[in-house]
């Protein structure tokens, strides 16, 4: 195959709108895009087991021996696609050596390229030592239930898996600040995450009463003393340790070897007139936060401080941190290998995702779960996803494909 038809291959899937809505199950553009799969993947189709829940996935290619198996997940539904583009972000255009448009990088390349690289196999006659496991929800940028209800399923069936890859890291030279060497960054994990309301109250009265009660000013203190999230304290373990002693070689300015809480303030609100004292005020935030805390040790860690100031917190919505997959393991070992083969200039680097992802959903099935996008992305793309002309080149497409290849040999 060459990389045009892989280019074409992924076009005909980004002209499916799979915009995925809370409250609405996956439509006609789904069942679209699974034909034009069937029509792309045939042997995949007509060789793996295969099972539907409610518009997701899973596809079983038996191996030869009864090993744990290994899974390759990438999420079938994309967002919205606002803006002024210059690419139809449904139009799957190919043009100076890109394909363009909405879910090229999230994440129907890596869809594509696993299940290319599994065609590929059948038709040279390769059989797996292991079986592989070929999963994608229908859901996963509004939060829903796909991959929870796969999980559920293969939990049942008391499977185990060796290695488990989603998305998350990619291979990129702005990973660490100051070094311009080839990093290949593998999430071994997610930070927890966690809205906060601060509320400050008062009797109100007259802008002409000046008080140090006033919720507004107290709360500016608060948040002045807050910060980012500097109060919070740095925090290390030896994932991040790990990350340090693999990057500091290439980083020439001051590399900081702990984690943090991350502290973004989003909705503030006060008084509807400009001569009145609120008699309530309040400033939302948002925090990502280490394996440290749990949204309920972070919740009481803010109160606390906050208490200080007369401003009571809330919590509005948290998920804590994932379970840390280690990279002293066999499994990572393997997807470093093939990582190294592919890209030999990258230097593999492990860390942990501040996002979230659908593997989070697969911690009952396996102790080796990364997030990891085996693709050199630039800084540019990157900051497309999600956004307007989001695209993918066509020389990394092919580089993809390759890469899962190597790795169902490595396996």
């Amino acid at each position: 195959m060459d990389k045009e038809y892989y280019a074409e291959g992924l076009a005909r899937m980004v002209r499916c709108k799979t915009v995925s809505v809370k409250g609405q199950s996956a439509g006609q553009p789904f069942s679209d895009m699974k034909a034009v799969m069937r029509e792309l993947f045939p042997h995949v189709f007509s060789t793996l087991e295969y099972t539907e829940f409610s518009g997701s996935m899973c596809l079983r290619w038996k191996g030869k021996e009864s090993l744990d198996p290994v899974m390759f997940m990438a999420h079938q539904d994309v967002v919205e696609a606002d803006g002024d583009w210059n690419h139809s972000p449904f139009g799957g255009e190919i043009e100076d050596g890109r394909v363009w448009g909405r879910g090229t990088l999230d994440t129907k390349c890596s869809l594509y390229a696993a299940f290319q690289a599994v065609e590929e196999c059948i038709v040279s006659g390769i059989v797996p030592s292991r079986d592989v496991y070929l999963t994608s929800s229908c859901d996963e940028e509004i939060g829903g239930n796909g991959a929870a209800t796969i999980s559920s399923h293969l939990k049942e069936k008391g499977i185990h898996f060796f290695l488990i890859l989603d998305e998350g890291g990619c291979i990129k030279r702005n990973f660490i600040e100051g070094s311009n060497q080839l990093f290949a960054a593998v999430g071994c994990g997610e930070k927890g995450s966690a809205s906060f309301r601060l509320v400050a109250r008062s009797v109100g009265g007259h802008a002409m009463n000046a008080s140090s009660e006033n919720p507004i000013l107290r709360l500016s203190r608060l948040v002045a003393y807050v910060g980012t999230g500097e109060a919070m304290g740095t925090f290390s373990d030896v994932l991040t340790e790990e990350k340090f002693r693999r990057v500091s070689r290439y980083v020439t300015s001051q590399y900081d070897a702990e984690e943090r809480v991350i502290i973004s303030y989003t909705m503030a609100k006060g008084s509807d007139a400009p001569s009145k004292v609120p008699s309530e005020a309040s400033i939302c935030l948002k925090t990502i936060f280490p394996e440290a805390f749990t949204s309920e040790s972070l919740h009481e860690k803010l109160q606390s401080i906050a208490t200080e100031y007369g401003v009571e917190v809330e919590m509005e919505n948290s998920r804590n941190a994932t379970k840390v997959s280690s990279y002293d393991t066999d499994a990572f070992a393997v997807l470093e290998s093939a990582i190294n083969e592919v890209y030999p200039e990258a230097v593999t680097v492990p860390f942990i995702l501040g996002g979230g992802t659908d593997a989070r959903n697969y911690s009952d099935v396996s102790d080796n779960i990364f997030r990891f996008l085996p693709m050199i992305v630039e800084p540019d793309q990157q900051m497309r996803v999600h956004g307007i002309d989001e695209n993918v080149s066509i020389d990394r497409l092919a580089e993809m494909v390759s890469f899962y290849k190597i790795l169902i040999g490595k396996i």
